[in-house]
This record gives C-alpha cells, sequence and structure tokens, in this order.
C-alpha cells in the first residue's frame, strides 16, 4: 500500500500562509520582476487563467516574487513530519511531493480513509497547508490518484483496477511523459491508456531507454512499489536571477552575486553539504559566459562563493549588456573539513540560520545594495 502526498498549490499555498490577506484571494509566484514566468499559482488564479509555466497579466491577480529557501524550509518540516508521525519509510519526490509506503503500518487504522485523514492533518498541525493523497498498490497509480481530486482531496485506486482505471484516461496522466514522447505514441495511435499495445514496447525502449519501457508498464497500471528511503546527493544546486536587459557596471553585476550567493550558500547548508567547485554564469546579448572555479576546501560559506564570483567578474569587460546571471554548486557532498583559517567566517552564516529558523525564513538576509 503506497500513498503519494501532494501538497496543494504549494509555493503559493505558503505565500497565502504568510499573508492572512491574501486568503481566498488568486496568487501566482513568480522568479522576479524580470522573469514573469509562473512557477506556481493558487487555485483562485488558476481559475483566472493562470498556468504555471507560462506567462500571464490579470488585474485581480497578486503577483509575489519566489522565496526558495522559506518554501525548502516549510518542505523540510513536512518530510519530517512525515517520517515522524506516518511512517519512516518515505521517498521524497521533490520539494511538495512524497511516497509513503503503508504497507507495515496499516493495521494502526481502521480503514483507509482513517489513514489518509491521519496524513493530512498531521501535516495541517505542522505547517496550516493542505495536500492531497493518493493511495494505490504501487508508486505509479498513487501520482495519478492523488491529482483527481485537488485540492485537500483523495482518492483510492483498488488492488487489481489499476489498468481498468487508467484505461480511457489520456496518455499524458502518466507522470513522466513529456512532449517528444507523446508526440511519438500519437504516431502510433496511442492517445489514452488503453491504447499503450498498439505501440510495441520494444520501440518506446529504442527510443527512450528504460523510462520508456517503465511507462508501457506503467499504462497499463504496472509499477515500482519499493519505496527508495535513500534519496540519492544531488549532482548540483544553483541560484539564478533574470534581471533588467540593459548594460551593467562591473560593480553592480557583483552587488547581484552577492546576493544570489548568499541564498544559495543557504540552500547548501540547508542540505547538510559542502561544495568545492562552483560554475558562474553571466548572458550577455550574443552568449553565455561560464567558467568553473574551485575553493580552497569544500564550502558552504556565502563569501567564499560570492568572492568566486568577484574573480570571474574580474575577466570580463565591463561595461556590459546582462540579461541573466547564475551560479551552480558541482557536486555538493558531505564534508568533515573543518575551516580552520576562519572559524569566525563560518559562526556567522550558523547564527543567520538558527536566528531566521527560530524567528522566520527572511528575518536576518543580506542588505540589497542595488540601485
Amino acid at each position: 500500500m503506497v500513498a503519494h502526498m501532494d501538497m496543494d498549490a504549494f509555493f503559493a499555498s505558503c505565500e497565502q500562509k504568510d499573508k492572512p490577506s491574501l486568503v481566498g484571494r488568486p496568487v501566482a509566484v513568480v522568479a522576479g520582476p524580470n522573469s514573469q514566468a509562473i512557477t506556481a499559482a493558487s487555485y483562485e488564479a488558476r481559475q483566472l487563467g493562470a498556468v504555471v509555466g507560462k506567462h500571464y497579466q490579470h488585474p485581480d491577480i497578486h503577483y509575489i516574487f519566489a522565496n526558495h529557501h522559506k518554501y525548502q524550509s516549510i518542505s523540510n518540516r513536512i518530510m519530517a513530519c512525515l517520517t515522524t508521525h506516518i511512517s519512516p519509510d518515505i521517498e521524497i519526490f521533490s520539494i511538495d511531493e512524497a511516497f509513503i509506503d503503508l504497507t507495515q503500518s496499516k493495521h494502526i487504522y481502521t480503514n483507509e480513509l482513517e489513514m489518509i485523514n491521519h496524513i493530512q492533518s498531521c501535516i495541517f498541525q505542522e505547517t496550516g497547508l493542505t495536500c492531497s493523497i493518493g493511495l494505490a498498490e504501487n508508486k505509479a497509480l498513487a501520482k495519478v490518484a492523488s491529482k483527481v481530486n485537488k485540492p485537500q482531496g483523495y482518492f483510492i485506486i483498488p488492488p487489481g483496477e489499476g489498468k481498468a482505471y487508467l484505461y480511457n484516461k489520456p496518455i499524458d496522466t502518466i507522470c513522466g511523459i513529456g512532449a517528444k514522447m507523446k508526440l511519438l505514441l500519437n504516431q502510433y495511435g496511442v492517445y489514452y491508456c488503453g491504447d499503450i499495445s498498439k505501440i510495441p514496447v520494444s520501440v518506446l525502449s529504442a527510443k527512450f531507454g528504460q523510462i520508456g519501457r517503465q511507462i508501457w508498464w506503467m499504462c497499463q497500471g504496472v509499477g515500482a512499489t519499493e519505496v527508495n528511503t535513500k534519496q540519492a546527493p544531488k549532482k548540483s544546486m544553483g541560484r539564478s536571477k533574470c534581471i533588467a536587459w540593459k548594460t551593467y557596471s562591473q560593480n553592480t553585476i557583483n552587488a547581484y552575486f552577492s546576493l544570489l550567493a548568499f541564498s544559495l550558500a543557504q540552500k547548501i547548508r540547508s542540505n547538510s553539504v559542502k561544495a568545492q567547485k562552483y560554475k558562474i554564469s553571466v548572458y550577455t546579448d550574443q552568449e553565455r559566459i561560464t567558467v568553473l572555479l574551485s575553493t580552497t576546501t569544500p564550502t558552504d560559506q556565502h563569501i567564499d562563493i560570492y568572492e568566486l564570483c568577484k574573480n570571474f567578474t574580474d575577466l570580463i569587460p565591463w561595461p556590459n549588456h546582462i540579461r541573466k546571471i547564475g551560479i551552480l554548486a558541482i557536486d555538493p557532498g558531505k564534508s568533515c573539513q573543518l575551516d580552520i583559517l576562519n572559524p569566525q567566517k563560518k559562526s556567522h552564516d550558523k547564527v543567520i540560520d538558527q536566528i531566521n529558523q527560530k524567528f522566520g525564513n527572511d528575518t536576518i538576509g543580506l542588505a540589497n545594495v542595488i540601485e
């Protein structure tokens, strides 16, 4: 028995929770003033036509700039709540989704509805946010089920009924079917999950590898049942920012990099890792200029990352026409090395994290000196 927990309009709901005046109002979260693509939309905003991933302006929608540090902090609390109060067997699928293996704990509950209510109430008591739950015999079906009755709903696909349930559902109901795979499936006359037999599994496997083979079976209600409780280490962590497309001085771009380095360092520390290699980029009119730089030892401190950024901007002619900048930490991992050269620098960031954790994610931040 596998449950899929999916938070409801997660980023937008976090903002509504922080600002009670926005509860019940249409809210859209965007990356920033120079990137208006919607990253999350409340259900009220969706009723007005807002679509995640697209640019959309509406006079009645309240637009908010994304705060990923806040969202990650709340996500950490949600996952810890699930592990502590529901089951230790959870697989974090994304910042607002998780699979929960309930096979060993289902005997605690009278029925499935009691189990679902327990999950939803635990998360609400911890965060004040709602989620939707899908319950099925494998992860693929559970993920499909969690989308059926959003928000704050649930859906159960009984054992053995997955294939019948999916038969008349559009093919992209299945997680993992992107535009290219959907186009190929349509070319073979596959528009619904029940049509999957029209295309040989070998065709999908040859074109998309193991993923293609898995999709072929998932359309028939067959999927993985094992919940992976050991999370694979992230290959990279990054922060980027779209800025107004104009000519900048080196000092102004350094100021932007300082803010990015501060945010990225927070993200690295929140994952209890450090990184030594950093890819730093600026996007000009004609090209993306990128360099890979390394610190002396693995670090999670914003000042170390910022020093690399300043070294990078020294290599570029100024003034320059810039539209986007970015920093990517490569292969972050756990490190036992101590920063014996500058212990005071380390304690500053640690104290900032402790204060923000206690009083709110944005209690202390980096001063914005950009004009």
